[in-house]
């Protein structure tokens, strides 16, 4: 056997020396780990909070887009009230309905600071907005027309995506006429039979009598309703935020709700429920209305709140009447406070409660939360504020 031996002067390390060394690299491990998990949690709350803001975007552009199509391809006119049915009873969606008695639907009908009482899955102080009009369905029907006149067949649009699809897709007609001084879109239907006023779209144009023009100079338009046959002469989305607590994901605060999209289904009534945006800790909306100028002004004099009970200035308004709301509304303004990010036990919220709304100008119209309470307190907020016209009323 070969016994190898240190040359002289050569040493190996004593157990303190390996000791020291073993602290001196555990202590650069720890700062590195340490380092790595601050890193790694910055970029998280970075990632959930641009997360936060795409969502918020395309959410809100949809309620955006919505609010500017409200009362499109809505009748303003019939000679008797026809006969239809909106969302199911016994639903929160139910309390918006303009079946009771009214000829003619709003195009826009808001609620505010709604609670407990009204749903118990309503996030409680939020707002409820319902719009209504022909072009607001998920089908594809919903977003197409046609157009007859006295003299030539109905107009066929050359391009596929917007054709009324033959013997299929269920349509409204409607004329325009001018009623005291006013042009209205007049709901055309066979006035004996209330329910009579949805027709199976046709290229050829060959319906009854009632529903195409009579005399030269009349123009009839077809609406696209859907597929299925309909409950109402409109399509109808609402908007509002539930806190369902088995719906909820894991990173949102503990008083956040989701702001829903729910669509009305025109086969049974029930609102089909789109999530918009997680996290989200209230919704307010304004409304901004010609109440005292001329007819046709698009000056805003008066703002309310989201069902006109509250003005600034104090002018009277008729938010139930369909008539006043179509002359009257002019400007929607919504502002939605949602999360930015995910819980941060570094972060604490300002005892300062947070105005939801305009400035204190308008703040009969709006609404503080405070966010230091153990619900908020250790997430991020950002409110989302945007302004829309109604051009379609």
């Amino acid at each position: 056997m070969v016994k190898v031996f240190p040359k002289s002067g050569q040493k190996g390390f004593t157990l303190a020396e390996v000791m020291v060394a073993m602290a001196l690299f555990m202590v650069v491990i720890a700062l590195v780990g340490k380092s790595f998990n601050s890193a790694l949690h910055t970029s998280t709350v970075i990632a959930k909070s641009e997360e936060s803001n795409i969502d918020g975007v395309l959410g809100l552009e949809m309620l955006r887009h919505d609010i500017v199509q409200a009362g499109y391809g809505l009748y303003t006119l019939a000679d008797t009230a026809p006969s239809f049915s909106e969302a199911a009873a016994g639903t929160l969606a139910a309390d918006y309905n303009d079946t009771a008695g009214k000829a003619v639907p709003r195009g826009v009908v808001g609620d505010n600071d709604l609670d407990k009482g009204d749903n118990s899955i309503i996030l409680s102080g939020t707002d409820y907005l319902a719009i209504k009009g022909t072009s607001l369905g998920t089908e594809s029907a919903a977003q197409k027309w046609s157009y007859m006149n006295y003299t030539t067949p109905a107009k066929i649009w050359t391009k596929g995506e917007d054709k009324l699809s033959d013997g299929v897709d269920k349509v409204i007609t409607l004329r325009q006429v001018y009623s005291t001084g006013n042009l209205d879109r007049k709901l055309v239907f066979d006035t004996s039979t209330p329910t009579s006023w949805a027709l199976t779209y046709r290229d050829d144009g060959k319906y009854a009598s009632t529903y195409h023009p009579t005399a030269n100079g009349q123009v009839y338009y077809y609406y696209g309703l859907g597929s299925s046959t309909p409950r109402a002469p409109f399509n109808r989305v609402d908007y509002l935020v539930k806190r369902v607590p088995q719906e909820m994901s894991k990173s949102c605060a503990p008083g956040a709700g989701t702001l829903y999209k729910t669509v009305l289904n025109q086969s049974d009534g029930s609102m089909t429920q789109i999530p918009l945006l997680d996290c989200v800790a209230d919704m307010q909306v304004v409304l901004g209305w010609n109440a005292t100028g001329a007819s046709g002004s698009n000056v805003v004099d008066t703002w309310s709140n989201a069902n006109g009970t509250t003005t600034s200035p104090g002018n009277p308004l008729s938010p139930s009447d369909p008539a006043f709301v179509r002359s009257s509304l002019k400007v929607v303004k919504v502002f939605i406070l949602a999360q930015d990010g995910v819980y941060d036990r570094s972060f604490n919220n300002p005892s300062t409660p947070l105005l939801i709304g305009d400035d204190t100008s308008l703040g009969s119209l709006s609404r503080y939360i405070d966010l230091s309470g153990p619900n908020y307190q250790h997430y991020r907020w950002k409110l989302y504020r945007f302004t829309a016209r109604p051009t379609s009323l």
